[in-house]
């Protein structure tokens, strides 16, 4: 318990937080390590902070994940998958930046708030729901089913056999339908 304060925690190893483990990052908080990063238990930043992450391997999040108003990650690793497995929050203008692709397996609630990555890729089991959010990603490809009401999407998209796209709002970018799309209002 920093009481708030910024740190710089660079470990030698990987860094490993437990699923009963809590995380509040103040704002300019840097977390970095050579080898996996995995955060198991919940996530918090707060209203305007602004946290990088980094490591030279992998990064997983596993436990429950929010980003409050105005807050910010920018995830930086080696080019894998940034694994998002747990239930993940970002409140309006919020932005999770990862320069990497983002697997999802969970789910991820974007409530005014953007994701930008080089692609988004969920899994069956996985629920994206977007309310006049933003998913600005170079490709997305939904195995799961997703909702985006009122929100942009950037990218192109292909739906899987079996997963659905219920949308209004914008999709900026090639759609590959081989499931399901539902046009909710404008799309």
């Amino acid at each position: 318990d920093y009481r708030g304060k910024s740190i710089e925690l660079r470990s030698t190893n990987g860094v490993s937080r437990s699923a009963s483990s809590t995380t509040l990052f103040a704002d300019g908080a840097r977390l970095s390590a050579p080898e996996l990063i995995e955060i198991a238990g919940a996530v918090t930043v707060p209203t305007s902070a602004g946290v990088t992450i980094s490591t030279d391997a992998a990064l997983s999040f596993s436990g429950n994940t929010f980003i409050s108003h105005g807050g910010s990650i920018l995830a930086q690793n080696d080019g894998s998958p940034v694994t998002f497995e747990g239930s993940c929050v970002f409140a309006p203008n919020a932005v999770f930046n990862a320069l990497a692709p983002i697997e999802l397996t969970g789910s991820l609630d974007l409530l005014g708030g953007v994701v930008v990555a080089t692609s988004l890729t969920t899994s069956a089991a996985s629920d994206l729901i977007s309310v006049n959010g933003t998913v600005d990603v170079d490709t997305l490809v939904l195995g799961g089913d997703a909702t985006c009401l009122n929100s942009a999407i950037v990218s192109d998209v292909t739906v899987n056999g079996g997963a659905q796209l219920a949308a209004s709002g914008e999709v900026v970018g090639a759609l590959d339908n081989a499931g399901r799309v539902i046009s909710t209002d404008d799309l």
